[in-house]
């Protein structure tokens, strides 16, 4: 109750968003952009921002209509939210298609500019945690158990306190995990898709 009472509170304050908002703005790359505050009609209570008319990332109808490369685009998403999470510490943590908008450019054909929307709920990352996700996603791509389960420690996952054991029950676990869901996957070519129960219950 006390965490979700946490985190509504939080994200109604306009104040905390606008500053996260600006935070994340400064550290994006070309193309992509969030909606400007407008601080004199801004509070605790009031978040005023201008305008985007863009098109919503999951439309892909209307994406292909106006020209965008989705390929492209989810190139630029996938880069951005892996610059948030693995160099800046500091992520947009509400990724649904209605807060990640498209504005095609008129004067590039496929060209495009990725708008994020809604900063009421964002996540920081202490550098621990930056540094093990990036060694649990290589280990699991390279299915190097103890890589992943070192990750696991570098987070704090796995408790200090019989640390041995708890090491080699996790690296037990990640390696079923590999052998069930991973084997006969080519890891240069992994999909998200292809992580999938039927996957799982075929091995």
């Amino acid at each position: 109750f006390r965490e979700i009472e946490d985190v509504i509170l939080g994200e109604l304050d306009f104040e905390r968003e606008a500053a996260s908002a600006a935070e994340i703005a400064a550290h994006l790359g070309p193309g992509v952009g969030v909606p400007l505050v407008v601080p004199e009609r801004s509070s605790r209570r009031v978040l005023t921002t201008d305008y985007v008319d863009g098109i919503k990332a999951g439309d892909t109808d209307a994406l292909d209509a106006a020209g965008v490369d989705r390929r492209a685009l989810a190139e630029r998403i996938l880069d951005t939210y892996g610059r948030m999470i693995f160099r800046d510490g500091l992520y947009h943590a509400d990724p649904h298609p209605g807060n990640l908008l498209v504005r095609p450019d008129p004067a590039q054909p496929g060209g495009f500019e990725l708008v994020f929307l809604d900063f009421g709920a964002v996540a920081r990352l202490t550098p621990p945690m930056r540094q093990g996700l990036a060694e649990m996603v290589a280990g699991t791509i390279r299915r190097d158990a103890a890589r992943v389960t070192g990750a696991l420690t570098t987070m704090g996952f796995i408790p200090e306190v019989g640390a041995t054991a708890a090491q080699a029950t996790v690296l037990e676990f990640v390696e079923h995990v590999h052998a069930r869901v991973l084997q006969g996957l080519d890891p240069d070519a992994l999909r998200l898709g292809d992580l999938t129960l039927d996957t799982m219950l075929a091995q």
